[in-house]
């Protein structure tokens, strides 16, 4: 939790591992009792370990700290004891917090991280690394028009309740409407996999045994963008790339277990040409880099990362031309 005149919460999140804190890149709360700093994951995942980087020119003011797991938001505020309760983990760091401090978390599931300090004090933060991956589960499920329901996971979406009218029609389009995927007369569950993330739009039509209409609507779902959780047993993999849909740019979060390497990353639409190449070098932890594609066309592209071990990971993000 951060204050006015205090350096923003998510400076500890923005990939930027450096702990001098006149560099800009530090987190730090006001000297409060039990002070705390929380992370939301935005989902359940499987979490397998924690990195915390301190503050490291000098003024080193992290130290006698719990480290908290929740599945469930915390809504303790302060206070240490009530959030104790509501972690399903929690590991005690006693004296200074190293940079990094590594805690092992045991594959814990959960989706709220806390710092959260024993007694009075700063809390300053260069970085919070969450290692592990998002639960496969489902993320979002809800109602559509005509009678239908939804069940929405990482790059996939499950329809059902097709079955309710002699005869339908279903499109799934991209929120500019290029059309996705269709069937008519589709099965009951109807699955549609190897989406990329992002906003689409649905449009249903149902008809009784002679096509006569019945309904006739659309509606918004969102598909949330996954990666390849066997890349979590890789060297490095790509954890997340936003916006997706891009515009102008393109920020790509690369997950690196080793401490440092050379590695290119690739752009190619679906026809496998390749339209984009940059090489960077990355560090263990967490890497960002900024990508400029103003200059791709209109359509969905892989990205490819690959270096020195030969692995390579794989996402796709969708190009949209700037209106």
């Amino acid at each position: 939790m951060s204050f006015q005149g205090f350096p923003s919460a998510d400076l500890a999140v923005d990939g930027n591992t450096d702990g001098n804190y006149f560099n800009g890149s530090v987190a730090a709360t006001e000297n409060s009792f039990q002070g705390w700093w929380e992370v939301d994951l935005e989902q359940i995942s499987t979490i397998e370990s924690i990195e915390i980087y301190n503050r490291t020119d000098g003024q080193d003011r992290l130290f006698d700290c719990y480290v908290l797991v929740s599945d469930t938001p915390f809504t303790a505020g302060g206070n240490l004891q009530l959030a104790r309760q509501q972690a399903v983990y929690e590991q005690f760091i006693s004296g200074q917090v190293g940079s990094p401090s590594n805690i092992a978390t045991n594959d814990i599931s959960g989706r709220y991280v806390r710092i959260h300090k024993l007694a009075d004090g700063y809390i300053t933060l260069a970085e919070v690394v969450v290692n592990g991956c998002a639960d496969g589960g489902p993320i979002e499920q809800g109602n559509l028009p005509c009678g239908l329901d939804y069940t929405s996971t990482e790059n996939s979406i499950t329809i059902t309740g097709f079955s309710n009218a002699p005869h339908s029609i279903f499109k799934l389009f991209t929120s500019d409407y290029s059309i996705v995927e269709q069937c008519i007369d589709c099965n009951d569950p109807y699955v549609i996999g190897n989406l990329v993330g992002g906003n689409y739009i649905v449009a249903i039509n149902t008809y009784d045994e002679n096509w006569n209409p019945i309904c006739d609507s659309q509606a918004p779902v969102s598909i949330v963008q996954g990666f390849n959780t066997n890349d979590i047993e890789t060297q490095y993999y790509i954890s997340e790339l936003f916006p997706n849909p891009a515009i102008n740019d393109l920020i790509v979060k690369v997950h690196s277990k080793i401490n440092t390497d050379n590695v290119t990353l690739r752009i190619y639409d679906l026809t496998a040409g390749q339209k984009m190449e940059r090489k960077v070098n990355i560090e263990k932890g967490v890497n960002a880099f900024l990508l400029d594609v103003s200059h791709l066309q209109s359509g969905i592209y892989n990205l490819i990362i690959e270096g020195s071990n030969s692995k390579v990971s794989t996402t796709r993000f969708v190009k949209f031309a700037d209106k």
